[in-house]
């Protein structure tokens, strides 16, 4: 066992990840070592730790309100609100623009 004195010391994790620098560059941590990030995935990965993006919100491509289960979703809606969504003053589209399930017609990734 060593003699003298032992510090630990503990560095909280920072509020403005990923940190970049002045190019612009991600950076982390390998080991010793610190790394450029270049992989976008990667990137998507740490700003959806940081809660900067959230992958159930980016758009699904070519989904429209075409490709959903109408039947499912009427369930969903009276289920959990109570109401029919027959009985809405809004249309389907809007309702589920309103829910975040939807952004200028594009399905999002729920």
């Amino acid at each position: 066992m060593p003699e003298g004195l032992v510090m630990v010391v503990t560095v909280p994790d920072g509020i403005s990840k990923p940190y970049m620098d002045n190019n612009g560059a991600i950076w982390v941590k390998s080991g010793s070592d610190k790394r450029k990030v270049t992989s976008r995935e990667e990137i998507q990965r740490m700003f959806q730790s940081a809660a900067l993006i959230h992958g159930d919100e980016i758009p699904a491509s070519g989904l429209t309100v075409a490709d959903l289960d109408k039947d499912y979703f009427k369930t969903f809606f009276e289920k959990n609100f109570g109401e029919s969504v027959d009985e809405q003053d809004i249309s389907l589209p809007i309702i589920l623009e309103n829910m975040n399930l939807m952004k200028d017609g594009v399905s999002l990734g729920h």
